[in-house]
């Protein structure tokens, strides 16, 4: 059996790590280890703050560092995926494993927990991803219905996803929305909410990891206020 490296710059990397602010040690049965160096023997795993969510913890955020970690992490060894309750997920180190990381990635990993203690979002482009993703889902799932159902339509009378409005916009304000479909100017009921954002600024708000919050009272009121319905005959 290898031996594990305990080499004293080694060792230093490590124990700055499982004490930085941004790491829990936590025992083989999850118990989380409040003073982890009088307690080295019994450290299983390590979780990092910001990276972990579930139904009820976290936001996009939280989730999009939880796979943007698993991605920076992915050939470093005894790094694992793990579901928890409630339909979360969380990224486990096994602490043994630490030892059998490069200087390199230790001190990677530890500017990386630097990093996150100024700025709990490690990679902006990953978020911006995930919370398309996201507000997608959402509409699908509600905001379209929602709003069709606040303008007495229903998906019987439209389809949300793929129906065509003709918006007539002098100097870019909505006068008119008919159901005559023209192919010169062909907009979809997430065209007028994409223009109801610019608008208003109003923008969905991401609550949870998983799901997008709109108001869909204000976007109705905000059609009703600036546009003509023709309800499908």
């Amino acid at each position: 059996m290898t031996q594990p490296d305990t080499t004293p710059e080694k060792t230093d990397f490590i124990t700055e790590i499982i004490t930085h602010d941004m790491i829990t040690c936590h025992t083989a049965n999850n118990d989380p280890i409040d003073t982890p160096l009088c307690n080295l023997t019994n450290i299983s795993y390590l979780t990092c703050a910001y990276c972990n969510f579930s139904d009820y913890v976290g936001t996009t955020v939280e989730r999009s560092n939880q796979r943007t970690l698993m991605t920076l992490l992915d050939d470093h060894p005894g790094v694992t995926d793990q579901p928890t309750h409630f339909s979360g997920c969380q990224t486990h180190i096994d602490y043994p494993s630490l030892y059998d990381w490069t200087l390199a990635q230790l001190a990677d990993f530890r500017n990386l927990l630097d990093d996150l203690a100024d700025y709990c979002l490690l990679d902006d482009e990953d978020l911006s991803r995930l919370e398309d993703e996201v507000f997608t889902e959402s509409w699908n799932d509600y905001i379209a219905h929602d709003i069709l159902s606040n303008l007495q339509l229903t998906d019987q009378d439209i389809d949300p996803l793929d129906h065509r409005f003709l918006l007539t916009r002098p100097d870019t304000m909505i006068t008119t929305i008919t159901t005559n479909y023209n192919p010169n100017n062909p907009l979809t009921l997430l065209d007028i909410y994409n223009l109801y954002t610019q608008a208003t600024g109003y923008y969905p708000i991401y609550e949870s990891p998983d799901a997008a919050y709109v108001d869909t009272e204000k976007v109705t009121a905000w059609i009703l206020d600036n546009a003509r319905i023709t309800t499908p005959k």
